[in-house]
């Protein structure tokens, strides 16, 4: 994590370097009806075991999600999973955005985006762009090199767009 935008600085060492990035497993978001957005821009989700990632299965997603980065080792699974008909309500950058991260996963599974029995993830557009860790260090907009299925396993396609966002 990063000090630049920390309420309480007497948390941090002073004589100790940090990445910028909040290290975080898994997000899940059960029993709802809906969510505004997920901001966890400056996010590497990761873990060797379980669930990595966000599961909102079944819940619509309003504006946008922005995750910074997703990497599932050894015997976890990565997830971006959330429920069809997100991003209806008028925002300023819309949609599933990845923010200086690439989705490669170094167990080299894919990412599932769908619910078994749908070939249709939460998001038909992943957008991927730049963005600035909370220490101020730029994260230039990478290439996406994952795969994605549903929860049985099937392919599902997804249109990715960079961008550079000033």
């Amino acid at each position: 994590m990063g000090t630049i935008n920390a309420v309480n600085q007497s948390i941090f060492t002073p004589a100790t370097v940090y990445d910028g990035v909040a290290d975080v497993a898994f997000l899940e978001v059960v029993d709802s009806s809906g969510v505004g957005g997920i901001q966890c821009a400056n996010t590497r989700f990761s873990n060797s075991t379980g669930k990595v990632g966000i599961d909102a299965a079944g819940v619509p997603i309003a504006t946008q999600i922005l995750v910074g980065d997703i990497d599932a080792t050894n015997e976890a699974d990565p997830f971006l999973l959330f429920g069809d008909g997100s991003f209806f309500a008028p925002a300023a950058n819309p949609g599933m955005r990845i923010t200086g991260g690439d989705l490669a996963q170094s167990n080299g599974k894919a990412i599932t985006v769908a619910e078994g029995g749908s070939n249709k993830a939460g998001f038909s557009t992943l957008i991927a762009q730049n963005n600035f860790k909370s220490d101020g260090t730029p994260q230039p907009t990478q290439g996406i090199n994952a795969t994605f299925i549903n929860e049985e396993g099937d392919n599902i396609f997804i249109i990715v767009v960079p961008i550079t966002v000033e």
